[in-house]
């Protein structure tokens, strides 16, 4: 059981990072993304609710306070992603935003009193290694942008400072996404840990995807009548709300068998395995549908995937 579980979370998780990278475009503005959220948030929120009808809601405090920040949290994450990928290096915000697993593993570890063993810790080490590896650009331009940094810093202190963060904004992007991202995987496990059950858990993603679409629908009326007052042209994205629900068919398929692992194994070994199979994953989709070959740069990341996922088990 517990594999099929991790297979399903790495399959769903990949597509959906899979579709961020390909449609990154499709947003012409930040607010542009909140049809996404309604496309994606108001089915959903209607199947858990009925759901929810049948089996009984679970309004506990755990729960609903759980859910609100995760709401939060996602909104937060799918907007900074989308601009952290849009406004700079590519290769640098895919390496800060695959951080967010090492996020619940040290919540839980803190919060939750969890265990991490030194075995599974260099897992987690080596993982981290093999992303950065795998992502890392040539050396000529992270030194031109070194260059650039120290220019900007040896001109007016605090000014220059500002200058580098406006011109950097996508590394602050790419963290938050990192941080809000880790921290719905955290959240999830911390309302199974409280409030475990089927019951609970679909109330969770009641409030969690109901928010998300009462905020989308919010600030869309808000930005069309905006721009109405404004006699700007008025134009509803219809796209982007059929590309939400997409979405929020694969986070439904992604987030049951999660909900499932956070109450079977610990942070470490369901977050570990699930980032190296997802590095898996897209090795085989590059040398598979890309036609890419088959280098030593991919041997030396199965071989490090592998190793990470057996020091999570082997403890």
């Amino acid at each position: 059981m517990i594999p099929g579980l991790f297979i399903i979370t790495i399959l769903a998780s990949s597509v959906i990072t899979i579709f961020y990278k390909n449609h990154i475009r499709d947003a012409s503005s930040r607010w542009d993304a909140f049809w996404l959220f309604l496309g994606l948030g108001a089915p959903l929120a209607l199947v858990y609710g009925v759901i929810c009808a049948i089996t009984g809601f679970t309004f506990d405090l755990p729960t609903v306070l759980t859910a609100l920040v995760a709401a939060i949290c996602h909104v937060a994450c799918v907007m900074a992603l989308l601009q952290s990928l849009k406004l700079g290096s590519f290769s640098i915000s895919i390496i800060i935003i695959n951080m967010n697993f090492c996020i619940p593993i040290i919540c839980s570890a803190i919060f939750l009193k969890e265990k991490v063993s030194l075995l599974q810790i260099i897992g987690i080490v080596l993982l981290i290694a093999l992303i950065v590896f795998i992502n890392c650009e040539k050396k000529e331009k992270t030194s031109n942008n070194n260059e650039e940094t120290k220019e900007i810093f040896n001109d007016n202190g605090k000014q220059s400072a500002l200058k580098w963060v406006e011109k950097n904004s996508y590394l602050i992007y790419a963290l938050i996404a990192c941080i809000t991202n880790g921290l719905i995987n955290f959240l999830i496990k911390t309302q199974q840990f409280f409030t475990p059950g089927s019951s609970s858990g679909n109330t969770f993603y009641f409030i969690l995807y109901a928010t998300e679409a009462v905020v989308a629908l919010m600030v869309i009326i808000a930005s069309l009548l905006i721009k109405k007052c404004k006699k700007n042209k008025v134009q509803l994205k219809g796209n982007l709300f059929l590309n939400g629900l997409y979405l929020g068919i694969c986070f439904a398929i992604c987030m049951y068998p999660q909900t499932k692992l956070a109450q079977l194994v610990a942070a470490p070994v369901q977050f570990t395995i699930t980032a190296a199979g997802a590095v898996l994953f897209s090795i085989a989709i590059a040398c598979v549908k890309y036609k890419e070959k088959f280098t030593i740069k991919h041997l030396i990341s199965t071989i490090c995937c592998i190793t990470a996922i057996c020091l999570q088990v082997i403890f």
